[in-house]
């Protein structure tokens, strides 16, 4: 009996000590100087961001946006492709038990690098469960069953909208055939924005991908659950937006830098370079006037602010350049 109640002090210290920090506030940068718009992005997993990565960038970076990001799960469902970075933690990750234990704490170091590139403020680890692979959303949201405490998840995203406030809150494009972990993350952010008072709502946005040649599709919302349905869009942030000397510069080189710090997750690699363009879709759940405020964001994104300085012949042969105009996505 003795035996039997010290082991089990030891697993409740060892549970205590994984999810006591949790949430958990981690500065990423300096608060901004600029006046774009405040900007919330509610992610399930660590490099979910990389959906939205473009937009980000250009509002942090170029217009001071003030960004902030909140990541539900610790991302330790992703042992099953961990396979290229078992050398580099010198951890055999995965195997799921040995995953499991230490992919929280390396995922969260590789979004806080890459949340940096990217040019934002602070981000919030939410600590919930990253049970597994489904896409059945009642696994999610129904309270008996699921992994997530959700009274916590909605308590504080609601209390960052109001501490923020934000103009903002961009989450995962709604779809029953992805990962019920994003759809949740969809739903639970459309409940609460609809739960806010009309004038202190933010404009609800989630992002679709595509290429400059490839026409723009809304995604489909999630049955039977009207507030995720698209009620105005598309506003396009085109990643392959030219500039800097001789127009050899694009959004997709910062882009690039964020999605290679999520090195214990190979697969997503795999999708650089497979988005030229970042449509954006006003949610059901946002206020009236909510595609006025995404397309005055997009507009002010849509002309790149960095200067370039003339050169004379001490750059080199290359130094004269007459700029190109861009495609429009």
């Amino acid at each position: 009996m003795k035996l039997t109640l010290t082991l089990l002090a030891a697993f409740c210290c060892c549970a205590c000590a994984r999810v006591a920090p949790y949430p958990k506030r981690i500065p990423i940068g300096a608060s901004p100087e600029g006046g774009g718009p405040r900007i919330l992005a509610l992610i399930a997993h660590p490099d979910d961001e990389s959906a939205f990565a473009g937009a980000l960038f250009a509002s942090a970076v170029e217009h001071g946006s003030l960004v902030d990001v909140i990541c539900i799960t610790n991302g330790e469902g992703g042992f099953k492709y961990s396979t290229l970075a078992q050398k580099e933690h010198g951890l055999e990750l995965t195997i799921e038990e040995i995953g499991r234990q230490h992919l929280p704490r390396i995922r969260e170091a590789e979004l806080s690098r890459a949340l940096g590139w990217l040019g934002v403020h602070e981000l919030l680890m939410l600590g919930q469960l990253d049970h597994r692979y489904t896409t059945d959303l009642d696994e999610v949201m129904i309270p008996d069953q699921s992994p997530w405490d959700l009274d916590l998840v909605r308590e504080r995203l609601t209390d960052q909208l109001k501490q923020g406030p934000y103009d903002l809150l961009v989450t995962l494009a709604p779809s029953s055939t992805t990962h019920a972990h994003h759809q949740a993350a969809t739903l639970i952010a459309a409940q609460v924005v609809a739960g806010l008072p009309r004038d202190e709502r933010p404009v609800l946005l989630v992002p679709t991908g595509r290429s400059l040649e490839e026409q723009p599709t809304p995604p489909p919302g999630l049955e039977h659950q009207p507030l995720t349905t698209v009620a105005a869009g598309p506003f396009s942030f085109n990643r392959r937006t030219r500039f800097g000397h001789r127009d050899r510069l694009d959004y997709s080189i910062p882009i690039l830098w964020a999605m290679a710090e999520h090195r214990s997750q190979g697969t997503l690699q795999m999708m650089v370079g497979s988005h030229d363009v970042e449509d954006y879709w006003v949610l059901a759940a946002s206020a009236p006037d909510a595609a006025q405020t995404a397309r005055e964001w997009l507009d002010l994104l849509r002309v790149p602010t960095y200067e370039v300085p003339s050169y004379g012949e001490s750059a080199g042969t290359n130094a004269r350049w007459t700029p190109q105009p861009n495609k429009s996505p």
